[in-house]
C-alpha cells in the first residue's frame, strides 16, 4: 500500500444561523462557513477489486469502517449496515453522474477524518457530500439531491 495519499480534500463544515430545521422544507437560511471540516483522502492499493473506507473522529478513534466490491459497490463488510448503505447510495450516485468513478481495476483505500466532534451539527454529511463530489468530479448538488437529501449547504 502506498504511504502517501493519492488525493487529499478538505470541505470545510457549516453554520446554519437561521431556519437549522425549517431549511429541509423549503425555508431560506442563512449560513456561514466554519473553519472545522473534514478531510477525505484516497490511496491506491495493491488488491484490486476493493475500496476500503475508514472514517475517524476529531480524536482520532474510529467510528465506521466498510469494504466495498468493485465495480459493482456491493458491500462485504462493514462496522455499520445503515451508515455502509448510505455511502454505497452515494458512491452510486457518484457513478450515475460519472460512470468511470470507480470503475477501473484499482483498489482504494479511503480515510475521512472530521475535526469537530459529529454531534455538533457542522456538517459532516455535507463535508462528505463535497468531498466525494470533488473526488468524483460530479455536482455536489445532484449528488446531495440524488443520495442523501439535506439543507443544500
Amino acid at each position: 500500500m502506498n504511504t502517501a495519499p493519492t488525493l487529499s480534500i478538505y470541505a470545510r463544515g457549516k453554520l446554519l444561523l437561521t431556519g437549522e430545521y425549517a431549511v429541509l422544507d423549503g425555508a431560506l437560511a442563512l449560513a456561514s462557513p466554519v473553519r472545522c471540516g473534514q478531510t477525505l483522502q484516497v490511496e491506491t492499493m495493491d488488491k484490486p477489486g476493493q475500496l476500503r473506507w475508514s472514517s475517524v473522529n476529531e480524536k482520532g478513534e474510529r467510528w465506521f469502517q466498510a469494504t466495498f466490491q468493485l465495480p459493482n459497490l456491493a458491500i462485504l463488510d462493514c462496522s455499520g449496515l445503515e451508515t455502509a448503505e448510505r455511502l454505497q447510495a452515494m458512491l452510486l450516485a457518484c457513478r450515475r453522474q460519472n460512470p468511470a468513478f470507480l470503475n477501473d481495476p484499482v483498489g482504494y483505500m479511503v480515510h475521512t477524518r472530521t475535526d469537530f466532534p459529529r454531534s455538533w451539527g457542522l456538517g459532516t454529511s455535507s463535508t462528505l457530500i463535497a468531498a466525494l463530489a470533488r473526488w468524483a468530479e460530479v455536482d455536489p448538488y445532484a449528488l446531495l439531491f440524488d443520495s442523501f437529501g439535506g439543507s443544500g449547504y
